[in-house]
């Protein structure tokens, strides 16, 4: 992740999600459209923006990467995981729509949750 910072960034949290893209080929990086399948990465805040780093597969690299200053708005929501099942997720909105999950796992969700409400305030402090 240290090759995709800028010369004053600096790395305050991160955590690791899966990511889900929904809307057009924005975003990404390199070869491929993750739309629908579910890419697993590691999520870091800056002092400046939200990024993400994934692959679908090792030559298929996944970047996002989201400036506070554009985020619309982040909240958590339901989605279809299987036929009949739903799981918890964070939805944040800018340009585009990104999802990010755990696929399932409390636990892992509940740290996901932790790391965006850290995001929120650096999203507000940043549009202030």
């Amino acid at each position: 992740m240290q090759e995709y910072l800028t010369e004053n960034e600096i790395v305050e949290h991160t955590a690791i999600a899966h990511y889900k893209y929904e809307n057009s080929l924005a975003g990404l990086a390199g070869i491929g459209s993750t739309y629908g399948v579910p890419v697993q990465g590691i999520l870091v805040s800056t002092n400046s923006r939200l990024l993400f780093y994934g692959e679908v597969i090792k030559s298929i690299p996944v970047f996002v990467d989201i400036k506070y200053t554009d985020i619309n708005r982040i909240e958590e929501k339901k989605m279809n995981y299987g036929l009949l099942k739903s799981i918890p997720a964070i939805i944040v909105s800018h340009k585009e729509t990104e999802t990010f999950t755990t696929q399932g796992n409390p636990d892992e969700f509940s740290k996901l949750k932790s790391f965006f409400e850290l995001v929120k305030k650096k999203v507000a402090s940043q549009q202030n």
